[in-house]
């Protein structure tokens, strides 16, 4: 083999070389917890899992669960009328008993509700609007988390608190609608808290005012307080959502889509979904 052979194969394998230890460094910094329950490079995880982090969510100005989620690879959320919605996570979309039983809905890894009281509408109580990040596991995920993680299962991650004071509030305004979004993050003496809160209405464009039909108005909160004594770290979170939702029914009919004039008349004003939910948890970690 010639010099210049030699010569020509080693300007070959050089930018090969950089080019995979650029790619790997890329990824080594995410860190997901879900898999292993455990903070964990993403490349030393065996399981299929995917996340989708804050700073995405914000830039998609996402109002419900289905804009964020359906951005992952293998996951979709079928959305209804207001936070109806359907799951799939690597399977069919799954309704009734099925969809309540099938998938595994957590924040910071702790169920949103019991094994055997599931939901179908299981991210209507979530937070995931103004989480941190979350992450999707696809697959059986029952030996590590128990029941309802047949499919898979839905992480959402609270954010932990910034080094220096960070307030930002998004706002969005319509004859129809609006949405605000604020938080807020600094550091303590000893730690740090976290205050976001989410609050959308919407009145659609057949608002009646006088039977207040249809109407979407739903608030979420978080509050997170991370502190440091000594060897132990202590995490304390409260979280709430409350949702007061009144439905339009569907218009029946032979070909009634050509009856513009239907479009405003609500066939079923009975219809409603009104529910809120608060959950606590404190943590103590020894280091």
């Amino acid at each position: 083999m010639t010099k210049i052979t030699i010569y020509l194969l080693i300007l070959f394998f050089i930018p090969l070389t950089q080019f995979n230890q650029k790619a790997n460094a890329s990824l080594v910094d995410e860190i997901v917890v879900t898999a292993s329950k455990e903070d964990t490079q993403i490349l030393k995880v065996g399981g299929n899992i995917s996340s989708i982090n804050s700073d995405e969510i914000k830039f998609i100005n996402a109002i419900n669960p289905s804009e964020i989620l359906n951005r992952l690879p293998a996951v979709y959320i079928s959305q209804g009328s207001g936070q109806e919605h359907l799951t799939s996570i690597r399977s069919p979309v799954l309704s009734g008993g099925a969809g309540a039983g099938s998938f595994l809905y957590l924040e910071d890894g702790i169920p949103l509700r019991s094994p055997g009281f599931g939901n179908v509408n299981g991210l209507m109580e979530s937070i995931i609007e103004i989480g941190d990040r979350t992450e999707v596991v696809r697959g059986p995920g029952s030996a590590l988390y128990g029941s309802n993680a047949v499919h898979g299962l839905i992480n959402v991650i609270t954010p932990t608190p910034s080094e220096e004071k960070k307030q930002i509030i998004r706002t969005q305004f319509s004859d129809q609608e609006f949405t605000i979004d604020g938080s807020y993050s600094g550091p303590t003496q000893k730690g740090g808290i976290v205050l976001n809160l989410f609050w959308r209405e919407d009145n659609g464009y057949s608002h009646d005012e006088s039977i207040d039909q249809p109407h979407y108005g739903q608030q979420k909160f978080l509050f997170r307080w991370d502190n440091s004594e000594g060897i132990n770290d202590y995490i304390f979170t409260l979280t709430g959502t409350n949702l007061n939702q009144e439905t339009k029914g569907y218009v029946k009919g032979y070909k009634i889509y050509n009856n513009k004039s239907i479009s405003k008349i609500n066939p079923d004003p009975e219809a409603f979904r009104d529910t809120y939910s608060i959950r606590s948890y404190f943590k103590v970690i020894r280091n």
